[in-house]
């Protein structure tokens, strides 16, 4: 696999502030692995979670990436984001799919985590973050990093 992360620094300001009115996220028991890779229930967002990193991939989108391909990425871009333990956020340069990874559904009003990274599923779209701040928020209209 090919890949590489093309990291923008975002201002502080992120898109995905829960309405008061929407119950908290519950922890996910449904995928106990300790690498976790699972799809949205839509089906259109597929992520590997583990303590190190999250990577997510949306299969269909509407939105142009805020960052531009960089020259030296050939390969596919904008669709996959990924952060990492330290909250280092971006789009990442890519060869390959990871349309058929999935090993279950992350049901919406849920999160997974694993170590110091986050996952939560809304019907929104998906958020990722690291406890240091950085992540991501992934929907069909919208990526947005933040940290």
């Amino acid at each position: 696999m090919i890949e590489r992360t093309v990291v923008e620094r975002p201002s502080d300001e992120a898109t995905t502030d829960a309405d008061p009115t929407t119950p908290a996220p519950q922890e996910s028991d449904t995928i106990a692995a300790p690498d976790a890779r699972f799809q949205t229930p839509s089906g259109n967002i597929v992520c590997s979670v583990s303590s190190e990193a999250a990577t997510c991939e949306i299969l269909r989108k509407r939105y142009t990436p805020s960052v531009p391909r960089p020259a030296d990425c050939p390969l596919d871009y904008g669709h996959r984001l990924t952060v990492d333990a330290a909250g280092v956020a971006g789009f990442s340069c890519y060869g390959d799919s990871m349309s058929e990874i999935a090993e279950g559904s992350l049901p919406y009003g849920n999160y997974l985590k694993r170590g110091s990274i986050s996952c939560v599923s809304q019907e929104s779209g998906l958020t990722c973050r690291s406890r240091n701040g950085g992540g991501f928020f992934l929907s069909v209209d919208e990526a947005t990093l933040f940290g």
